[in-house]
């Protein structure tokens, strides 16, 4: 599914009035008549009860008006909160139809009167603002959206919530809702935090744009999309059809993250799983993981004398993962550049202290393959930027990803994936998954599937995905969630979409 930014949707907007010759009446019309739709489905008993439409000046408003005529015309009582006089013509005639048929209007000359009004809603539907919003809230809409979030009524976005801004999901206040219904596809500000998480459920409405008209490089993960990725099982095949994956991982201090990595790629359904460990850890691995085929290099941490043992198997290798608790050693450091060049031809999943090393020296490879999976505070490091400038950032992740090389899933509560021509971004998760050892799972995940014919993009889309998944079916608290469970909960979400 696409996600379009602001002018992408202006766009498709424009060509659909203009080419097609479609009235921006009637976009507007349909655009209201959709979010009435949605209410009827989300709220029993819509028509007997009071409905409040905050309306501002744009065509927001005008869509707000829409709902409140239609709402009115089937039995609601509705009272619409006029914040400022219609500013388009269309906007204005939807007022004159409204009040037509009897509806009432409050121009509010004191924001404050309004309060009861608002908090004692049982219905609320924000149509102040939309698509077009930018910057800072002036003190007025403040109160006014202080008093909606105060309501308990159920609250409905007309587009987007109000003081969210599309482009970046950042707000300084916003309306919090139930639902949000947009228009066309989902814009970047319903995906990205914190505005994904005041537009409670989203709802997509076709309102007449043509597909082809909503051009974007940017999509949205759906189960359809990963459906279509997985890669098959088949009924005549063996462990050789599969591919072989290897995890470069752990050391003394951190013998847990290699286990975690091997036990997420064990659950892709990868035919061989190596792990390439210091010695000790090794036995980690093997009792809890009796299919792991654990290759132990002497000392506590990584060296390069651990690429001798890869000597009888690197034929076989079609993924490496590298980097989870590896730990920040200068031994360590050229043990991995020494394996960046062996297997440069091969998939590479780069994460944690792998990427943190990469970062002291600055270094750019050359991969055939790679996808970097930093978190935000990995990500400044490499980029020499500030936690909060890359946070949640897809310009910036994707001007890396071309700079580069390489593609870059920037953890976050919204997952960017980019090779900086494409990207993609996940919504499955919750706070479960915030904890040591999950993005270890996950690049498990991403290397078994790279091994099994998936290029590190693909393998980085379907994985985000599932893992996620796991945290949002599963039976415990978000609170008691264990991360190490994710593998087996795999099983569950692949029998869901019939993978």
């Amino acid at each position: 599914m696409k996600i379009l930014s602001v002018d992408e949707m202006k766009e498709a907007d424009t060509r659909t009035i203009e080419e097609l010759g479609i009235p921006s009446q009637l976009l507007m019309e349909r655009a209201g008549l959709s979010v009435v739709q949605v209410m009827i489905e989300e709220i029993p008993d819509l028509f007997k009860l009071n409905v409040v439409v905050l309306c501002g000046r744009g065509n927001n408003g005008g869509d707000g008006l829409v709902v409140a005529r239609e709402l009115l015309r089937k039995g609601s009582r509705v009272t619409v909160v006029l914040v400022g006089e219609p500013r388009s013509e269309e906007s204005a005639s939807n007022l004159t139809w409204y009040r037509r048929l009897g509806g009432k209007v409050i121009v509010p000359e004191n924001i404050e009167d309004l309060k009861d009004t608002i908090v004692e809603a049982p219905v609320l539907v924000d149509a102040v603002f939309g698509i077009g919003f930018r910057g800072n809230l002036g003190d007025e809409y403040r109160k006014l959206f202080e008093y909606a979030n105060m309501s308990r009524a159920f609250k409905v976005a007309v587009d987007i919530p109000s003081g969210v801004n599309a482009d970046t999901g950042e707000m300084d206040f916003a309306v919090h809702c139930d639902v949000t219904v947009t228009f066309g596809a989902p814009k970047l500000g319903h995906v990205l935090p914190p505005g994904r998480f005041a537009c409670g459920r989203l709802k997509v409405a076709d309102i007449g744009i043509p597909e082809e008209y909503m051009t974007s490089s940017r999509y949205l993960i759906t189960a359809s999309k990963v459906r279509a990725l997985v890669p098959p099982r088949y009924p005549d095949s063996h462990k050789g059809t599969y591919g072989s994956v290897l995890v470069v991982a752990g050391s003394h201090e951190y013998s847990g993250a290699p286990l975690l990595t091997v036990l997420g790629a064990l659950a892709t359904g990868v035919g061989l799983v190596y792990a390439l460990v210091p010695e000790g850890v090794n036995f980690v691995l093997t009792s809890r993981a009796p299919e792991v085929i654990a290759l132990p290099v002497p000392g506590k941490h990584h060296n390069p004398e651990g690429l001798r043992l890869l000597d009888g198997i690197e034929h076989r290798i079609k993924a490496v993962v590298v980097g989870p608790g590896l730990g920040r050693h200068e031994e360590t450091l050229k043990f991995i550049m020494g394996l960046f060049e062996r297997f440069k031809d091969r998939a590479f999943v780069v994460d944690a202290d792998a990427l943190n090393l990469l970062a002291e020296v600055g270094t750019v490879l050359e991969l055939s393959d790679a996808v970097f999976t930093p978190h935000p505070g990995e990500f400044a490091r490499l980029t020499g930027m500030n936690v909060s400038e890359v946070k949640n950032n897809y310009r910036v992740a994707e001007a890396y990803a071309l700079d580069n090389g390489v593609n870059v899933l920037l953890k976050g509560p919204t997952t960017i994936i980019t090779n900086g021509r494409e990207s993609w971004f996940n919504i499955t998760g919750n706070s479960a998954l915030a904890k040591g050892g999950a993005g270890d799972v996950l690049s498990g995940l991403i290397g078994g599937f790279a091994a099994q014919g998936l290029d590190t993009l693909t393998a980085s889309v379907v994985s985000t995905f599932l893992h996620g998944r796991c945290a949002d079916v599963a039976d415990v608290n978000p609170r008691t969630f264990r991360v190490s469970s994710i593998a087996e909960i795999l099983s569950k979400v692949m029998n869901e979409l019939n993978l």
